[in-house]
């Protein structure tokens, strides 16, 4: 611990002395020694004090001007942010405005980055700064954005060009995006344009709140996505609400945990008939009434995952006349419920000449799922 005097020797020693001497103190006792004047509080305060320092930023509302502007002095290069609002993340930025030239230029050495998962907190990182950390990656193909509020954003949240809507450069190719994933998703944080912005998205993920309440945008945000080959809905709103304006570029889809309601597969049929790869497993699943459809809607699978709960081994050996499946996937296969037998199997196997490869799982992996759902 260092004592000193202020009194007696503040001013027999020059500043670049004490600077000296100050840069062998541990955090505590540069702050103990602040605390003894505004001599020293000014030098102790010296960026070239704080430069291997990192900060908690938690208790905004704790924060006054001043706790900003020694901050400023300090020059922190880095700053950890624990669950701040869009407020608190402009109050960061336009307080501490040299911690967004420190990111974009550790980020500027991701130049080749084709994937980035943004699950930052409880609220959506501000467009400004989302926008210019996004624009320094030239080479990104996949994004996931972890919402878990639902506020609106801007309808440009997710414009990367910074092309208007309308404007002829929006569709040249500029926006080099292919896939999107919205983790803990509420309507109506992205309005009914916001992917308007992203005409080459080939990827879609929706993983819905299961509090969500408001009114879904995925029929208006599917019209705009003439390239789309991959579409997958979690928890989401029924699927009769959007079955109509899936693309007709479609060839993977994927239905788990909603509504539903009668005839809607036999819409999605008309508009995609040559869909290749589909999951169905929603929650209110109708066992063999969308089975004994599933050969006559969708002629062309390759691959289909499903339940077998209430099916027939009529309905099996109905599935193994789809000359162009190659792999099933039978979601409670290892269920004691499940109907699927050995004997089945074998007869389903003969039937296809082998040529179907039949998976028996158990409880399906959430192709959504990441590790900061346990955090």
């Amino acid at each position: 611990m260092l004592l000193i005097d202020c009194h007696m020797a503040v001013f027999r020693l020059p500043e670049e002395i004490w600077m000296e001497v100050f840069k062998y103190l541990s955090k505590s006792d540069k702050l103990n020694v602040r605390s003894c004047c505004t001599y020293f509080k000014r030098l102790v305060d010296h960026r070239s004090l704080w430069k291997n320092e990192t900060i908690a930023l938690r208790t905004f509302k704790s924060y006054k001007a001043n706790f900003w502007k020694t901050l400023r002095c300090r020059m922190l290069a880095s700053v950890i942010v624990d669950d701040a609002n869009e407020k608190e993340w402009k109050k960061i930025v336009t307080s501490l405005p040299w911690l967004r030239s420190e990111l974009m230029n550790a980020i500027s050495q991701l130049s080749n980055l084709t994937s980035l998962r943004l699950h930052e907190g409880r609220y959506p990182i501000p467009k400004q700064t989302f926008h210019a950390l996004l624009r320094s990656l030239p080479k990104l193909k996949h994004l996931s954005l972890r919402m878990w509020t639902g506020q609106a954003l801007p309808d440009d949240y997710l414009n990367l060009s910074g092309e208007a809507l309308g404007s002829p450069d929006l569709h040249n190719g500029k926006n080099g995006l292919t896939s999107l994933e919205l983790l803990n998703y509420m309507d109506p944080m992205l309005s009914p344009v916001a992917l308007d912005h992203l005409p080459f998205l080939e990827s879609l993920t929706v993983k819905y709140d299961r509090r969500d309440k408001g009114r879904s945008h995925l029929r208006s945000w599917l019209k705009s996505l003439t390239h789309l080959t991959e579409l997958t809905v979690m928890n989401g709103h029924p699927f009769r609400g959007y079955a109509t304006s899936l693309p007709r570029t479609l060839r993977t889809l994927s239905l788990t945990g909603m509504m539903m309601r009668p005839g809607a597969m036999a819409l999605a049929a008309k508009k995609v008939p040559d869909l290749q790869h589909l999951h169905y497993d929603p929650f209110d699943f109708k066992g063999d009434i969308i089975i004994v459809e599933i050969p006559r809607l969708f002629p062309q699978l390759q691959t289909l995952k499903i339940r077998s709960f209430g099916m027939s081994g009529r309905d099996l050996l109905r599935l193994g006349e789809m000359h162009q499946m190659k792999r099933l996937v039978f979601l409670d296969g290892r269920s004691s419920h499940s109907p699927i037998s050995s004997e089945l199997l074998c007869r389903f196997q003969v039937l296809t000449d082998y040529r179907v490869h039949v998976v028996l799982s158990g409880e399906p992996t959430d192709k959504a799922a990441c590790l900061c759902d346990f955090l």
